[in-house]
């Protein structure tokens, strides 16, 4: 490389060192007017209490202040609550945005001899109350930044009252806005979720007939129910539509702030009104109408007021048409309403009898409480599994204030409880039709209902299952947990695994591959019967063998396996349960035996 070249890319590195540590000096020597300052450095925006924006281009004044719950409120030109990420923005801005200073500026070439447009605001601290100002000049010739004043600017020089700076065109931007802009969007301010009853009163045109809107949800524990007779319970994600949708209605545009000018907007005698209660009984009610003949919900102008307030808003008619649905959509016609996992017995009435499955010491046992002594038994968890399917996949159908309940022949029910304590499901009728859809089902009254539905027959015949249909077939499936198996048949042969062989006790040779003994380790180490034995009073049998299995960890499994006086093959466990056995299980035992 050249000299001439070396020396220049030594000198071009010089003076961009030399400007970078210019700039760095700068910006911690405040009496140098070079490079970029912030606007308010030390700004904290929480200890603002209220914003005088002042903006003569645009002829409107705007004061906010601030609760102490830390809401703003539009004071001027209006008292009206302010969308309060607006003020928070702004001052956001001030704090947050850094300008370039302006050497001798000509305030009235830079627009700012008068500005086009004043902040002011105080700031309250340890040292008192300090008021700060901020004035808005023209765009710069850039396009991206616009000229501003601050005074009392702690970076201003000796005898200068004000700082001049170019700071970025977000700010002027910003307030390029009509007091309208301030005002909070939402037509009231709860919170759906302290809503506890909301009450519909009306009529509406949806699909050329007229619907009659009356109609009450109130909130009953965690669940969301329609009150009075017939009491039913509710859509959750119905109520929460309502609730939500009359909480956080959107204003279209800000139509009047004068005071007992309802009649023109056909809010005088509305075709709507909405009440919603909060936990503290708070009551706000809301009125929804529009001029003229009752008209399409979905082509109407709609528009709305609030009770004690002279605002009227136009809202948008989809908002409106999601509070006024049908009475029947908003019912719940699901059966189960919750995670399979938390689910933690299922119960229900067969033959006048009930069947229970219960989740007990981290597994699933069905019994039948009503009989005498009460003994639970393995569940089958293929059956849950189907159970649960059913009852999730469930739709109830038809409901009829008008239609009675009927238990039928024997009293059924299908009942479900959960983690929490809920409990879901109901009583199962009588057969029904239903007139008006011809949908055919078992009449089914939720528990805590008085309105009837129908449920499918899916559903229903779960009713039918009886506890050895329920109870578990396969005992144990241990096979690979074994160490040891014992057979007691009058003498003991006994079988030990050494690392991945079987061998007899007391012998060194390997047991091959088409040993009678595999059969039986592979059969009984994974214990399969085929039905159950209840009634053993009078039972009589011979056991031919005794099982014994033994593992490293976990108790010994123990079962005698014999005959009974027909000569079929069954099993006894070692907690006094019978159970039918293939024949060929015992054939295989008296081949090894022999």
């Amino acid at each position: 490389m050249k000299r001439v070249t070396l020396l220049f890319l030594f000198v071009l590195v010089a003076v961009l060192a030399f400007l970078y540590l210019r700039k760095e000096e700068s910006r911690k020597e405040p009496g140098v007017h070079v490079f970029e300052r912030a606007l308010f450095p030390e700004l904290n925006p929480q200890a603002v209490p209220g914003l005088r924006i002042d903006h003569l281009a645009r002829s409107n004044q705007i004061h906010l202040e601030r609760d102490a719950q830390g809401a703003w409120f539009l004071t001027d030109p209006i008292a009206y609550p302010a969308l309060s990420a607006l003020p928070q923005t702004l001052l956001d801005y001030l704090r947050r945005h850094r300008g370039i200073v302006v050497l001798d500026p000509d305030l009235a070439e830079l627009g700012l001899d008068p500005p086009r447009a004043v902040v002011e605001f105080d700031e309250i601290s340890d040292l008192g109350r300090v008021t700060h100002r901020v004035e808005i000049g023209k765009v710069d010739v850039d396009g991206k930044r616009v000229f501003v004043r601050v005074p009392g600017h702690p970076a201003a020089q000796p005898g200068e009252e004000a700082l001049v700076l170019r700071a970025p065109r977000s700010l002027s931007t910003f307030l390029d806005r009509n007091p309208d802009d301030y005002r909070e969007r939402r037509v009231t301010a709860i919170r759906p979720l302290e809503v506890v009853r909301f009450e519909r009163r009306g009529t509406a045109l949806q699909d050329g007939r007229t619907i009659e809107l009356d109609f009450v949800a109130e909130q009953d524990g965690s669940r969301w129910i329609k009150p009075g007779e017939p009491r039913v319970t509710l859509d959750p994600d119905a109520a929460a539509i309502l609730t939500r949708g009359a909480c956080q209605m959107e204003v279209s545009k800000f139509v009047s702030d004068v005071p007992g000018n309802l009649a023109q907007f056909g809010l005088a005698d509305p075709h709507v009104t909405i009440e919603l209660v909060e936990r503290s009984g708070q009551s706000t009610v809301l009125r929804l109408g529009y001029p003229g003949e009752l008209t399409d919900t979905l082509e109407a102008r709609w528009y709305a007021s609030r009770e004690g307030l002279g605002t009227v808003w136009a809202v948008d008619a989809l908002a409106v048409a999601r509070l006024l649905q049908p009475e029947e959509l908003l019912y719940d016609y699901q059966i189960l309403r919750a995670f399979r996992e938390d689910v933690r017995e299922v119960e229900w009435r067969q033959a006048g009898e009930t069947m229970r499955i219960s989740l007990e010491d981290g597994d699933w046992w069905v019994s039948a409480p009503d009989r005498e002594p009460v003994t639970r038994f393995p569940a089958s968890l293929g059956v849950l599994e189907d159970v649960l399917s059913r009852v999730e996949r469930a739709q109830l159908d038809a409901f009829d204030p008008e239609r009675p309940f009927r238990p039928g022949t024997e009293p059924t029910f299908l009942r479900i409880g959960t983690r929490d304590g809920s409990t879901w499901g109901g009583e199962i009728g009588e057969p029904a039709r239903d007139a008006s859809s011809g949908v055919e089902g078992r009449v089914f009254r939720r528990f805590g209902d008085e309105m009837t539905a129908l449920i499918a027959s899916e559903v229903s015949e779960l009713t039918e299952l009886g506890l050895d249909e329920v109870r578990r077939l396969k005992i144990h499936a241990v096979e690979s947990q074994v160490d040891q198996v014992v057979l007691i048949a009058g003498e003991e042969l006994s079988y030990q695994r050494r690392e991945d062989d079987w061998f007899p006790k007391g012998s060194r040779v390997a047991l091959p591959m088409g040993s009678a003994f595999f059969p039986v380790l592979e059969r009984f180490a994974n214990l399969k019967v085929e039905s159950w034995l209840d009634d053993v009073e009078d039972l009589e049998w011979a056991p031919s063998v005794e099982v014994v299995l033994k593992g490293t960890f976990g108790p010994d499994r123990s079962f005698q396996v014999g005959r009974d006086g027909q000569g079929q093959v069954l099993v006894r466990l070692a907690d006094g349960q019978h159970a039918r056995l293939p024949e060929e299980d015992l054939e295989k035992i008296e081949a090894l035996i022999r």
